[in-house]
Order: C-alpha cells, then structure tokens, then sequence
C-alpha cells in the first residue's frame, strides 16, 4: 500500500470510488435500489463500512449472505446479529419482511447508537433489539428462549472463542451464518479447523464464497468506465472472505 500511495495510485482509486458512490447517492436518494433490501434508507454519515457505500445501495453487498438469509427465512422468524456494526442486515432483514425482528449485538457504543438511529429512520426500531457484546453468558439463555431463530455472526476473529462447544450446543436448533477471519488472527488455521471440528458435531456445514459480479445487471453503471463499474461492487476487503453455513443436522436430513 505504501508503494501504492507514494505513485499516487492509491488517491485515485478512492476517488473514482467516491465519485460512483455520490452519484448512486444522488440517484437513489440514499435508498438500496436493488435485491432483498430494496428501499431500505441508508445513512450518510456511516459509522462502518465506509468504503462499500456503492455495493449496499446497489443492494449486492454481501448478496451470498442475503440470499442464504432468504432461503433460511421460510424455516425462521428471528434474527440474531452478532457484530451488527451499524444494521444493514438486522434492518433490512426485519424490513423486508424476511425476518418478524432481530436482535443485535453490536460491542461498540457508537455501533449502537447508529444502528438505533437507523432503525428508527427505516420504522423498525420496535421491532429492534440492542444488545452490547455477546458472550456465552447472554446467548446460552438467549437460545434457550428463543425459536425459530437464524444467527449471522461477523466479530473480526472472535467467533473461534464465542462460538464454544456450550454455544453450539444451545444453537443446536437455529441455523448460522458465520464470517471466518482465521487469515487475520494468529493461528487462525488451527481455530478454524477447531471450530469445524466442534461444529460438524451437531450441524451440516458448508463453506459460503463470494458472489459473482455481474455488470450487465446494473446499467445505471454504463455511464462509467471498466473500473469505476467494479469498484461500484467492492467492499473494501483486504482479501477474499468465506463464511461458514451451519444448519442442524436432524433439519438438514429432511
């Protein structure tokens, strides 16, 4: 990146992206315009995630995860967030219908307080709940009273420790979406064989992959040149990401 910065390459690539981000902005008055969440209304003033400001109003930010949300929501009412940073998913699954409610765990006081002010902005926020970091003390209960529930959890790494054998075993009865850091966390290989290794106990698992980019799906972006339609889809990774799919095996086999 240093490389990057000093050819100036770096500031060019920021502003090719800003400037397809302020006119999606503009065109769509701030809404996602596309995919499940369609209609959601986004805040300017983002707390997290400010350089995938194009892929969440195109609606493909994250689209695998969306569309495993929407295949899990016909066998669920509930969504559990872990690391709901500041609501695009709680928010747009709860009001897209998809999901009755969802409650989130968001770690940072300033996560919550924007994804509070998001909820109210979207007319969700009774149907909202705003919890600070999960741990094995709040889920396990947490699980036991709650039904019919799907958890998507995003904790930079911390899901090797959170999700402990006592954890699984609660959720035995929901499904998980689970995104994997073990790149960005030392000994990240053995933890993430460990945590398969818990997992595949009591769950089927499978390994989710990026999505596809497909350009010609969004001609808004004509009007722009080859790099600026693909920075429109990026979400600022610093390299490719996998999640993990847990669904319970008694309801995988039927």
């Amino acid at each position: 990146m240093g490389v990057l910065r000093k050819f100036g390459f770096r500031n060019k690539v920021e502003k090719s992206a800003e400037l397809v981000a302020g006119y999606l902005r503009e065109r769509y008055d701030d809404r996602v315009a596309h995919g499940p969440f369609k209609g959601m209304q986004l805040s300017r003033q983002a707390w997290w995630g400010t350089k995938d400001a194009s892929s969440k109003l195109l609606g493909v930010y994250e689209r695998q995860v969306q569309e495993q949300l929407e295949t899990f929501a016909s066998q669920a009412s509930v969504l559990i967030e872990i690391g709901a940073a500041d609501g695009y998913m709680a928010i747009g699954a709860v009001r897209s219908g998809l999901y009755e409610r969802a409650i989130c765990f968001e770690i940072s006081e300033s996560g919550r307080r924007r994804l509070q002010e998001n909820a109210e902005t979207n007319g969700v926020s009774e149907r909202i709940e705003i919890f600070g970091e999960a741990s094995r003390e709040t889920l396990c209960p947490l699980l036991a009273d709650t039904a019919n529930a799907v958890i998507l959890c995003d904790i930079e790494g911390a899901e090797f420790e959170l999700l402990s054998e006592d954890v699984l075993e609660a959720a035995r009865d929901v499904r998980l979406i689970v995104e994997l850091h073990d790149p960005f966390v030392a000994n990240g290989t053995e933890l993430r064989a460990a945590l398969l290794d818990r997992a595949s106990r009591g769950f089927d698992t499978a390994i989710l992959k990026g999505a596809d980019i497909q350009l010609s799906r969004y001609p808004e972006l004509d009007r722009f040149n080859d790099t600026q339609r693909l920075l429109a889809f990026s979400e600022g990774r610093g390299r490719a990401m996998e999640w993990l799919v847990l669904t319970p095996r008694a309801a995988g086999s039927q």
